[in-house]
């Protein structure tokens, strides 16, 4: 049974989908909202989430059905970017769902999944991804575990570890050339 609980992520990445490709999803904290916006008029209890980066953007979904979630967050995307290279069939995006959903956005906050391992940057835009889908009303009680738990790992991890040691953003490291 598909349970509200079921999250999915559907993304791009440095890792899956050249530049050019994840420019044409590429959202700023305004567009990421109103995005949010457009979804939850759409399906008003759709949890979800953006994360856009210069290396990713990710789509955080929960919804009943897990499918109805990406039905309504295609739709929207049709409306708001008809050009984006995500409807593309040769688009190598990428999708997880449940506990491989939950494992990656993990792996994402800990700086495990950045083109620099450990980096830095990637624990502050999780959490104001988390903020804006708080603002625009469509974190949601589950979404809002997963990132509450995403981002104690994050900072466990920076402070457990060394993770974080050496150049760890891609800023950094070319101004160490």
């Amino acid at each position: 049974m598909d349970d509200i609980r079921q999250p999915i992520v559907l993304g791009v990445s440095y890792r899956s989908a050249p530049l050019a490709v994840r420019e044409t999803l590429s959202f700023d904290a305004d567009q990421a909202a109103s995005l949010l916006r457009e979804l939850a008029t759409e399906e008003p209890e759709l949890q979800a989430a953006v994360l856009s980066t210069c290396n990713r953007t990710e789509f955080y979904l929960m919804s009943q059905p897990a499918a109805r979630a990406k039905d309504v967050l295609f739709g929207v995307l049709r409306r708001l970017r008809p050009y984006a290279s995500i409807f593309q069939s040769d688009c190598r995006r990428y999708e997880h769902a449940g506990a491989d959903a939950v494992c990656h956005l993990f792996r994402v906050v800990c700086g495990l999944d950045s083109a620099v391992l450990g980096d830095v940057q990637i624990l502050s835009q999780a959490k104001e991804c988390r903020n804006i889908a708080a603002q625009s009303g469509t974190l949601g009680k589950h979404l809002n575990k997963a990132f509450d738990l995403a981002l104690a790992l994050g900072k466990r991890a920076r402070s457990e570890t060394n993770i974080s040691v050496g150049n760890a953003s891609i800023g950094s490291a070319i101004a160490g050339i």
